[in-house]
């Protein structure tokens, strides 16, 4: 078989991981994965978001993403925007993805009359590189389907240890409409929505040069709204809608935030939060899968999540994956863990009106 086609068996195993392009269990942990436009979108001056998910794929994978994620806002009587910049490592089935990004968006000036409504666009440009590791190389022909895992021989030819495909340039483009609170303590309903269109470039991975292997573009669109009480509570729904090749992945969410303030007065100087939800993943349309059989639409996992903000400057989370769709390349699995930390530079004392997007 061609060296083309034997690149492509590889990556019909982390199919699912191609598509979700490393959002994972908890798409706002690093926002800058959803759409370049959220580029130093942080509630602080400078901010640090760091990922690790681990997801039992199979009885015999194990598949790994980490991201870290930084970003930079930037405030002017002529220009508002931010910059950031993000590296992702993803891990799946002996095929390794390594990628950096550099991003920059802008705020369209919209007039002091609607001073509380923003929209901002953003770009993105990087770096994207494969490359395979022998021992954990695995292709179609070794999926048992009884077993559930892929404990066969392969008939294929092993590529080389440690090779990779050179760095191919890669690049994003974004937008977002966000609406910000007036007023602390004000009872509001403040919304966003916005798209991120991925992999513009289709780069070609394959691991020769008369190869073919482009990557699809991916889009994320997302949206959600957050409802600001007269209490200590806030509450956020939101969904990411992920479109590449023929998947389709559709994501709802719905969390909560409990804050606790000193001296226990309301929207004054905030001590601590509690954070929690639960975010769930649906599978639409129809995919084929390696045994044979269709992957039909449906609810395929949803993901607890609980975490803890101090003094709007450090916040930790971690969300358990539970695995519920009948698909028989899921059954055996374990589901994942995502954990997740952000860390804000002067966050406690960033008296610009909170952004609207869920923590995590």
């Amino acid at each position: 078989m061609k060296l083309r086609w034997r690149c492509l068996l590889l990556l019909l195993i982390p199919a699912q991981a191609w598509c979700q392009g490393g959002i994972g269990s908890m798409p706002f942990a690093n926002p800058a994965l959803l759409s370049p436009a959220l580029a130093g979108l942080v509630d602080g001056n400078f901010g640090v978001d760091i990922t690790s998910r681990t997801r039992r794929a199979t009885l015999d994978e194990t598949y790994t993403t980490s991201v870290v994620s930084i970003g930079y806002p930037y405030y002017s009587q002529k220009l508002n925007g931010g910059l950031g910049a993000l590296v992702y490592i993803d891990g799946a089935g002996g095929l390794t993805t390594r990628e950096a990004h550099i991003q920059g968006a802008w705020e369209a000036p919209l007039g002091r009359k609607v001073r509380y409504d923003h929209l901002r666009a953003g770009f993105s440009i990087g770096l994207i590189q494969l490359s395979v590791d022998n021992p954990q190389l695995i292709f179609a022909d070794q999926f048992n389907a009884g077993t559930g895992g892929f404990t066969g021989v392969t008939s294929e030819t092993i590529f080389t240890a440690g090779e990779s495909t050179q760095p191919k340039f890669d690049a994003s483009i974004g937008l977002v409409y966000y609406r910000t609170q007036k007023i602390k303590g004000n009872q509001e309903l403040n919304y966003y929505a916005g798209f991120g269109m991925h992999r513009l470039t289709r780069p070609n991975l394959a691991f020769s040069d008369a190869s073919d292997l482009r990557v699809s573009r991916r889009l994320n669109v997302y949206g959600g709204a957050k409802l600001r009480l007269r209490s200590a509570l806030d509450l956020n729904a939101n969904f990411v809608f992920q479109q590449q090749n023929n998947s389709e992945l559709l994501q709802l969410g719905a969390f909560g935030r409990v804050v606790f303030y000193e001296d226990g007065k309301l929207f004054e100087n905030e001590s601590a939060a509690l954070l929690f939800g639960l975010n769930t993943r649906l599978q639409l349309g129809e995919v084929p899968l390696l045994n044979g059989t269709i992957k039909r639409s449906g609810l395929e996992s949803m993901a607890p999540f609980m975490g803890l903000e101090l003094a709007r400057t450090l916040q930790v989370g971690v969300a358990a994956e539970i695995i519920l769709s009948d698909n028989s390349l899921l059954t055996s699995s374990y589901g994942g863990l995502q954990v997740m930390l952000s860390y804000l530079i002067g966050g406690k004392t960033y008296n610009r009106p909170a952004l609207p997007f869920p923590t995590f």
